[in-house]
């Protein structure tokens, strides 16, 4: 068996292979391309296990592997994990490779949890509702920093972003700039409250039958998008 540690970059990885004795095989700058992937692990005798850290983007690189003939498996570290394990005053991609090689070999990568690709896939859908409600919720910011700073009187509403509120909002005539701002900071969150829906309705299409999405929804408080998230971070 070969053991493979792969420094993985956004644009390239440095590879090394180690045999069962521990002993270098080749160390190789790669770029990130299947064909030179396979030919890597082609030029080794016999099959081989494969580790990376978990950076930003390792799903990349861990498909990539998956796909690749002559692994056997690929492994995903938990970096926190490694570094309090294998800390070292030279760090090179080089010496990075060959360390999670001889961890890999000795079964001593902390490794991180896996998901599937399809659950990989639905969590970015996720994450990108979230960040959209983010957004919202900062530019809602803006606005209320806007009438504080002219000392314009709320109406009574539940929500002054709601239906009630936003037609009060555009009804301000503002001097100067400021209109200008609050006319475009609304206009902004029409697009943002139209997105947010429409992510909203691709998550009720996709995991609304989820039969463990379902059991969560029977959870006092959990509607469809928190039951959604909690079931595909616990997978």
């Amino acid at each position: 068996m070969n053991y493979v540690g792969i420094d993985y970059h956004k644009r390239y990885s440095v590879v090394t292979a180690i045999d069962e004795k521990g002993q270098v095989i080749r160390t190789q700058r790669l770029d990130n391309r299947p064909d030179h992937f396979q030919e890597f692990f082609s030029s080794l005798d016999g099959p081989s296990e494969a580790v990376l850290e978990a950076t930003r983007t390792w799903g990349v690189m861990y498909d990539l592997l998956e796909e690749t003939d002559g692994v056997e498996s690929v492994t995903l570290a938990h970096s926190l994990k490694v570094r309090a394990i294998a800390e070292a005053k030279i760090k090179t991609d080089k010496i990075d490779s060959i360390t999670l090689a001889q961890l890999l070999r000795v079964d001593l990568i902390p490794a991180a949890y896996i998901p599937g690709k399809e659950t990989r896939s639905f969590k970015d859908m996720i994450r990108q509702r979230v960040f959209l409600v983010r957004m919202r919720t900062r530019l809602k910011n803006r606005i209320h920093v806007l009438l504080d700073r002219l000392h314009i009187p709320l109406p009574s509403v539940t929500d002054i972003f709601g239906k009630r509120g936003t037609n009060y909002l555009r009804s301000l005539n503002l001097p100067g700039v400021d209109g200008e701002i609050l006319m475009e900071n609304l206009q902004l969150q029409e697009t943002l409250n139209s997105l947010i829906r429409e992510a909203e309705r691709e998550i009720e299409s996709l995991l609304g039958e989820d039969p463990r999405v379902k059991l969560l929804r029977t959870v006092p408080g959990f509607g469809p998008i928190l039951a959604a998230l909690a079931a595909l971070e616990i997978d």
